[in-house]
């Protein structure tokens, strides 16, 4: 969303430039061409991440399909061209990238993931005393190169923990920072969240036109999900006129009571950027201007035009900015379980539906309310076996499959759509 507000804002620049380019929305414009966007950073000494993206191709395709989403890369649909990334030196030495794959998001209802194209590149050998700059060859595109930069070193992060509010109502995601002498002033940070996504209460029926009784293993299978979720705001700290180079009490994400990912272990992963005052100013125009909607009609801030061009044509406008740093990084874990965080008697609030002739109709009012179904209790109706000629009635009474009262409530309390696999790092 912050690459399509900026967009937006480019493409205003642009017309008042006289340069008109492609965004995919609206139809009776015939425009030129799509702006590219390459986003990323060179980290020395750890893996170098990078996305490429044009402004026209705004919506993607799903990769899967059913009721059990997939996230191997051979499940990717092939909309993404395939560029040549690398990082260069000043030198001429040449750290080559691959393209790989992550989820974007999920739709909806979570019956299938939407995946992107990244690049990665190992950037773990990088000579800190270097000059660095990525490179892109886009087929039918061009060449495109970041400017050569050197390598900011990370400033350290001295303490990262949560802070309870007053009222335990939250929780603040704190950190503190401080950078030595000769360190840049200019601090810029990402998260990335974890947590066991199994449902506060694990429901005994599922509802596909009518109630079936979960199986031993599809229990099993919720009680082994996890879910992710990394930052997409801009966080940045300058502390240029402040008497030290420290960042004291920055809230980096704050957790609520109600959230699902309280309701059983937590964790979260903060990586600490430096920049230096180009790249601050450069991320500084995106969060004004993604955080200030009336900023489409503001004069265009030339600062966000990044470092990035285009060898090939180079009057093309490109968006995107690469840094070139070490990175500071923390991870924290939360037991919410443990401090009873998650409020589970909210999910206790039932509502029971007697099923008659008119069941099914029932059943699709309630799940369109977004209900689910958590138990039910099974009816038993008579059954007359055949009996030989002359031979008295048999009555037998036999479970019926189908429920003759279910009880249903929240749907976030009852059923998981986002399913990751459990990460390596994961403690238990």
């Amino acid at each position: 969303m912050e690459v399509l507000k900026c967009a937006v804002i480019v493409l205003v620049a642009a017309i008042v430039a006289g340069c008109v380019y492609d965004y995919g929305v609206g139809g009776e414009t015939k425009l030129e061409k799509s702006l590219v966007v390459i986003e990323g950073d060179i980290v020395a000494g750890g893996i170098s991440e990078v996305k490429i993206s044009t402004t026209a191709n705004i919506t993607y395709h799903p990769s899967t399909w059913g009721d059990e989403a997939s996230t191997k890369v051979e499940d990717l649909y092939p909309f993404d061209k395939v560029c040549q990334v690398w990082v260069e030196s000043s030198a001429g030495e040449v750290w080559p990238g691959r393209d790989s794959f992550y989820v974007w998001k999920f739709d909806e209802m979570g019956s299938y993931r939407q995946f992107r194209r990244m690049y990665v590149i190992d950037t773990r050998d990088l000579p800190l005393d270097g000059e660095y700059r990525l490179c892109v060859s886009y087929p039918d595109r061009g060449e495109y190169h970041s400017y050569f930069k050197r390598v900011q070193r990370a400033q350290d992060i001295d303490s990262f923990d949560f802070s309870f509010k007053p009222d335990t109502s939250s929780i603040d995601i704190v950190i503190n920072s401080s950078g030595s002498e000769g360190n840049t002033p200019y601090y810029r940070w990402k998260y990335e969240e974890w947590w066991e996504n199994e449902p506060p209460l694990m429901p005994n029926v599922k509802y596909k036109g009518k109630l079936d009784t979960l199986s031993r293993k599809e229990k099993d299978s919720l009680a082994k999900c996890f879910d992710r979720f990394a930052s997409t705001e801009i966080m940045l700290e300058n502390t240029e006129k402040l008497s030290g180079n420290m960042v004291r009490g920055k809230v980096i994400n704050t957790l609520y009571r109600e959230q699902r990912k309280v309701n059983a272990l937590y964790c979260i992963t903060v990586y600490q950027y430096p920049l230096d005052k180009e790249g601050y100013d450069y991320y500084e125009a995106m969060r004004v201007n993604a955080d200030e909607m009336g900023g489409l009609f503001s004069p265009y801030p030339s600062e966000m035009t990044g470092n990035i061009v285009c060898e090939t044509y180079p009057e093309e406008l490109v968006v995107g900015y690469v840094n070139v740093c070490t990175v500071a990084k923390e991870r924290r874990f939360l037991d919410g379980e443990a401090l009873k965080l998650f409020n589970r008697r909210k999910c206790l609030d039932f509502t029971t539906i007697n099923l008659d002739e008119n069941k099914v109709t029932w059943l699709d009012a309630y799940y369109e309310l977004d209900m689910r179904p958590y138990d039910c209790e099974k009816k038993l109706v008579p059954y007359e076996p055949p009996v030989e000629p002359g031979e008295p009635p048999k009555i037998d009474y036999l479970i019926e499959r189908d429920c003759g009262v279910s009880y249903w409530g929240t749907a976030d309390c009852h059923q998981v759509l986002n399913c990751y696999s459990k990460p390596d790092f994961w403690p238990r």
